[in-house]
């Protein structure tokens, strides 16, 4: 997850390019695996919350460090003029986090590589209209 998704979208000076190329390498990235499997953070979440409380707050810490790095690039972008004033940076972020997953369990339930291309497709537009 650091180096997916959060390194890389801290090396981007603007964040609504940086989540939209994230999103366009997911997108040219898909294949069978990533349809197969899912996300291996996702299926623990899924798999184990409801068996281990120790283990859900570990996993909690890696969802709620991804959905701080997302904010912390929107705030950013938002005292530089490059993401709108009028968005929440922590609920935007909370919702793209929950939208990427959303998009791998979808792909994965379907078994349909051009649904979860077309589902990632979609949160690029959403993310561009974050922009200023």
């Amino acid at each position: 997850m650091e180096n997916r998704w959060i390194t890389i979208l801290a090396q981007h000076d603007n964040p609504i390019k940086g989540l939209c190329n994230l999103i366009a390498e997911e997108i040219s990235h898909a294949d069978e695996s990533v349809i197969r499997y899912g996300c291996p953070l996702n299926n623990l979440i899924q798999e184990m919350s409801p068996l281990d409380e120790s283990y859900r707050q570990g996993l909690q810490k890696i969802f709620e460090r991804w959905v701080e790095v997302v904010a912390k690039a929107l705030k950013k972008g938002q005292s530089e003029g490059q993401v709108r004033s009028d968005m929440t940076p922590e609920d935007i972020a909370l919702y793209l986090v929950a939208s990427i997953e959303g998009c791998v369990g979808l792909g994965k339930n379907t078994q349909s590589v051009d649904a979860y291309q077309r589902c990632l497709r979609q949160l690029q537009v959403y993310i561009q209209s974050l922009a200023v």
